[in-house]
């Protein structure tokens, strides 16, 4: 039986995520490299793909690709990092404050809208821009 191995192109047909998104995942190591073309085998992108954290993480890409919220796509790797970039620098920025958490509760946004991906170990946001905001607005003193 011959093995039968995903470039990027299969990947996104099989999954339904752009390779534009795919690019900004970390996928399992390939299982074959041949020339610059990275291979997977079709049961490990399944497995991959399977988990809920990349569906939301594709959905959460698209999402800031669209609205041009977030400050990059991808996520971070601590929560005061994540709180700092993808909250209270949102809400400085966008109403010229000096300390968001002034006018804002940031811990209750924050539990709202950002989440620990496992998969990727990182914090992401996983919220809509207009979304963030009507959690701003709920948590506005």
């Amino acid at each position: 039986m011959t093995t039968r191995y995903l470039a990027f192109a299969a990947i996104s047909e099989r999954t339904g995520i752009t390779e534009e998104i795919l690019q900004t995942f970390r996928l399992p190591a390939p299982y074959a490299v041949i020339g610059d073309t990275r291979g997977w085998a079709e049961q490990t992108i399944d497995a991959w793909n399977a988990g809920s954290a990349v569906a939301a993480l594709a959905w959460i890409h698209s999402t800031r690709q669209r609205f041009g919220y977030g400050s990059h796509i991808y996520g971070h790797p601590t929560r005061e990092e994540t709180i700092q970039i993808e909250v209270v620098e949102v809400l400085e920025g966008a109403w010229e404050l000096d300390d968001a958490r002034a006018v804002y509760d940031v811990d209750k946004i924050v539990d709202e809208v950002i989440v620990f991906d496992t998969f990727s170990q990182e914090y992401v946001s996983v919220v809509t821009a207009r979304e963030f905001w009507e959690s701003a607005d709920r948590h506005k003193f």
